[in-house]
């Protein structure tokens, strides 16, 4: 919706629901008088004289309940994910139609979550509203998507994920007990995520070939991951105590996989003497270390399973040591071609001399 002016005269330009109108703000001089007028027939333009379709009045709550059954259940990975946002930001909007939700609430919200969570799950819970007006503009609940108007938080400051120093991986697996260990050595040395590794069943485990095969990953796609000799060990133990089931985690009482260990990872952490490390950043270890283990980053892109290569530099930020042994290298090279030229000085007045002798004579 704009207003802009041809000749002497203002004319309201509106799209909605894929029609496009114009008309002649009739008596507005100024832009000022336009937006004034725009403001007063706003309502009378988009539910009456074009016959645009009337917004159905629904609460938050309710659109919620909506949302997540007709849309995200059947449509989306991150269902689970979806659940967990709309529990916190019904908190906040409960009680209110969609169309008494603003970007100053919005605004409000960020600032109350920001105080206790990190501003990238702030950035996952907005990003679940604003696809949520996108829906609700779709099927009729609202006019505009208020989400639009509020910036998202900065991420590229966000808290570093880890990676384990050699002590501290020994003191995490001395710690760990099986199957939890089994899971550590699986996520540092394929560098797959947690939630596949806990979902992988043994007709995707090739030993014969050296591969698991992660079916319907993050990224939408399937992938196979190299498994070396670490992997393969681990695999065999878990196959040990498996029992015959399809998974390779099994949980007796459903019937299906285990959900990941987070307390029993938490514990090993601190027993270890460990602190602020999450299970994710073992797949973040993996990456870093297959970089600086001198693997390109397409390859690395690959095994991980990332949908750009983007992703992948992400993961593989360089040390400090990393990066002193990159200038170091460097000083080696302008000291070798310091003394190459001062050698090759050398050379040429010692061919030039006869000649300055003579041209003295």
């Amino acid at each position: 919706m704009r207003i802009y002016k041809r000749g002497l005269s203002w004319y309201l330009d509106v799209e909605l629901e894929g029609r496009r109108v114009r008309k002649k703000v009739l008596g507005a001089r100024t832009r000022t008088e336009a937006q004034a007028a725009l403001a007063a027939v706003m309502t009378d333009i988009l539910r009456g004289q074009f016959n645009f379709r009337k917004e159905k009045t629904i609460l938050f709550e309710d659109f919620c309940g909506l949302y997540l059954e007709r849309h995200s259940r059947p449509n989306k990975r991150s269902y689970p994910r979806d659940l967990t946002s709309t529990r916190a930001l019904r908190q906040e909007f409960d009680g209110r139609t969609l169309s008494k939700i603003t970007p100053f609430l919005i605004e409000g919200y960020k600032l109350k979550r920001k105080e206790k969570v990190e501003v990238s799950t702030i950035n996952r819970e907005l990003a679940l509203l604003k696809n949520m007006f996108t829906k609700a503009i779709d099927w009729g609940y609202a006019y505009e998507n208020p989400v639009k108007k509020v910036k998202l938080f900065n991420e590229e400051n966000r808290r570093r994920c880890r990676t384990l120093t050699p002590a501290e991986m020994e003191a995490l697996l001395t710690h760990c007990r099986s199957p939890l260990k089994e899971t550590v050595l699986l996520a540092l040395n394929t560098g797959m995520r947690i939630g596949e590794i806990m979902a992988l069943r043994w007709e995707d485990v090739f030993f014969n070939d050296d591969y698991i095969y992660v079916r319907d990953s993050k990224s939408g796609r399937s992938r196979k991951v190299p498994v070396n000799r670490v992997s393969r060990e681990a695999l065999i133990s878990l196959q040990n105590r498996a029992g015959g089931s399809g998974f390779v985690f099994p949980n007796p009482r459903t019937g299906s996989f285990v959900k990941y260990p987070r307390k029993a990872f938490m514990n090993a952490c601190a027993k270890a003497g460990i602190s602020g490390l999450r299970i994710h950043d073992l797949r973040h270890h993996s990456a870093s270390a297959m970089v600086q283990a001198g693997v390109d980053l397409h390859t690395v892109s690959k095994i991980l399973g990332h949908s750009t290569i983007k992703l992948t530099e992400r993961y593989s930020h360089p040390g400090f040591d990393h990066t002193m042994e990159a200038v170091q290298r460097l000083e080696c090279l302008f000291e070798k071609n310091r003394l190459d030229q001062k050698n090759y000085g050398t050379k040429m007045a010692q061919k030039d001399f006869p000649k300055v002798l003579s041209c003295r004579n």
